[in-house]
């Protein structure tokens, strides 16, 4: 499926991709085998690139830095950071006020916790709360009360 959308970019219209998008939402609760990023990695490209064909820039965005997140280093996640970069760049100034993006998932929501000390890292979850604090401790500057 992922190399029938990647063979016909230039015409996304007539493409049904719910089924791999439910595949990656399948995929997504067990990342730690090696074949199942690469799987992640695939759809997170192509629905990328669906976005970017459909010039959603916001959609583009979120699954872009989604596919760049996954512990692993392909062709495809370097052409997502290019798709990224021209996205974000078209959508200079168009961010919506308010709007936070999680520093592990680079999920984006108004609203999401805070890191307790430096109150400026957010997290959209517990879980990647978790998964960032050994990074985040080196960088963390509590605010003075």
């Amino acid at each position: 499926m992922s190399e029938h959308i990647l063979l016909h970019l230039d015409d996304l219209s007539g493409i049904d991709c719910q089924p791999l998008w439910d595949l990656g939402k399948r995929l997504k609760t067990d990342n730690s085998d090696p074949i199942k990023q690469a799987m992640q990695v695939i759809i997170y490209h192509c629905r990328g690139s669906v976005y970017f064909y459909q010039k959603d820039w916001i959609r583009t965005i979120q699954v872009c830095r989604k596919c760049i997140a996954i512990p692993s280093t392909s062709v495809l996640q370097a052409h997502a950071a290019t798709m990224l970069e021209q996205s974000l760049e078209r959508m200079k100034g168009k961010k919506p006020k308010g709007v936070l993006t999680c520093a592990v998932c680079s999920a984006e929501k108004r609203a999401m916790p805070v890191c307790a000390q430096c109150k400026t890292q957010p997290y959209c979850s517990v879980k990647c709360l978790k998964l960032d604090q050994p990074r985040h401790a080196t960088q963390c500057h509590p605010i003075a009360k």
